[in-house]
This record gives C-alpha cells, structure tokens and sequence, in this order.
C-alpha cells in the first residue's frame, strides 16, 4: 500500500475556508441591517398621543388641545382625534 501524500499548508491556502466565507456573508448582512435600522430610526416628524380628562377622570368630549414650539413659537391647534397629522420634531410646550 503506498503512502498517502502530505496535506501542506500551500495547497489548501489558496481555498478560502468556509467559515471564513459564512463569516463574512454574516458581517455584511449585520452591516446592511444595521444601516436599514438607523435610516429607518431618523425622522423630522413627531406625535403627541394621550387623552384629555377632566379631575374626576373622565374624558372631556370636544376638548382642544394646543401646542406650541419652544422654538418658534408657532400654534397647532387639535380637537378631537388627529391621527395622521404629525408635528415636526422639536419642543413643545
């Protein structure tokens, strides 16, 4: 029976291993995520969410609400429900 040949390092370095490759598809996949994410995360717009109670808790039917930038000083003015009609981002007051 004859001897089988030596594996040496110079015949395999030329094949990159294959977790080398799985661990670089998942590095750019985390990379790719990663950038979707945070693209996603930043916007100009905001909400106000809540509910307007007089003291004894109850809702208060027709109440209004007022916003007002701490920056410019400009108005919103909402009665009733105002889903869909975002304010840019900043402070209010």
């Amino acid at each position: 029976m004859p001897p089988k040949p030596a594996i040496t390092h110079s015949s395999t370095a030329r094949q990159p291993h294959l977790h080398t490759i799985r661990r670089s598809k998942i590095r750019v996949i985390l990379w790719f995520l990663a950038g979707v994410l945070l693209a996603h995360a930043q916007t100009n717009l905001a909400a106000i969410a809540g509910l307007i109670c007089d003291p004894g808790t109850n809702a208060v039917p027709g109440a209004r609400m007022r916003a007002l930038s701490a920056e410019t000083s400009a108005v919103r003015l909402s009665s009733g429900p105002s889903r869909n009609r975002p304010l840019p981002a900043g402070s209010f007051r």
